[in-house]
């Protein structure tokens, strides 16, 4: 299982403790897939086909566990993607891009210098709700309801393998950052910079802060993930992250 999915599932089982949460969230795991479903973000309404041969039956599964759900599927690159993308296409699937995971090398020598510094602030229930409020404000979230938001967050902060930071330039927050850890296995789990501090090198800032921090901890492996083509995406390549896997995206709007 990919170490990005693992993440999502650790978050969403942390969030179902929560009597609020519990009917609300429903996951779903095989050998050959893993469906998850958080009725209040839709970000993690996906399933990951982990068994192309399986694919009819994946997708003939995964529309009886979203029913009338929205949701994505990621099925990774293959030689086969052209009959797959038609087959997809034919279910009501529509081709939304690539989702790729990236590993970093392994030595940080090989990673260039950022342009700017920047420091993490690990998140605790000191400054949870400013955080919260910097996580939504820099994914440009339409919610204003933050509280339900930093009270789930607040189950991360009870997870050994979860770390959350807000990132600081010159003691002024300009974004947020996560990092997930499975034993050696770290994945750089998201980060995303405040409208006002785009394109000013903090997002490549605070990549560098992490993987200093796992480079300190003797990783066994270091990936993350990134839209392919997109702004994160390029500031990986850039600091030597390379192209693992590459998952298409498949949308089904229902």
């Amino acid at each position: 299982m990919e170490l990005f999915v693992r993440y999502d599932l650790e978050r969403l089982a942390k969030y179902a403790t929560l009597p609020q949460n519990t009917s609300r969230i429903r996951i779903y795991v095989t050998t050959n897939y893993a469906c998850l479903h958080f009725a209040d973000v839709s970000y993690f309404n996906y399933c990951i086909c982990l068994d192309i041969q399986q694919i009819r039956q994946i997708v003939e599964e995964t529309k009886r566990f979203y029913q009338a759900t929205p949701h994505r599927l990621l099925v990774e690159d293959t030689v086969q993607q052209a009959d797959i993308h038609l087959f997809l296409k034919q279910q009501g699937y529509c081709s939304k891009g690539r989702q790729v995971v990236l590993v970093a090398p392994d030595q940080f020598s090989k990673l260039n210098v950022t342009e700017v510094v920047t420091d993490l602030e690990r998140v605790s229930v000191v400054n949870l709700h400013p955080f919260t409020q910097d996580y939504l404000t820099a994914f440009e979230s339409n919610r204003t309801d933050a509280e339900p938001v930093a009270i789930n967050f607040g189950q991360l902060l009870r997870s050994s393998d979860i770390l959350l930071y807000r990132v600081l330039a010159d003691q002024r927050p300009v974004g947020i950052a996560a990092l997930y850890q499975q034993n050696k296995h770290f994945l750089l789990a998201g980060g995303a910079t405040l409208p006002l501090y785009r394109n000013q090198g903090f997002h490549t800032g605070a990549l560098i802060n992490r993987l200093r921090y796992c480079y300190q901890h003797q990783p066994a492996s270091i990936s993350a993930w990134a839209y392919e083509g997109s702004v994160s995406y390029q500031n990986m390549c850039r600091l030597g992250l390379v192209p693992h896997k590459r998952y298409w995206i498949y949308e089904h709007g229902i």
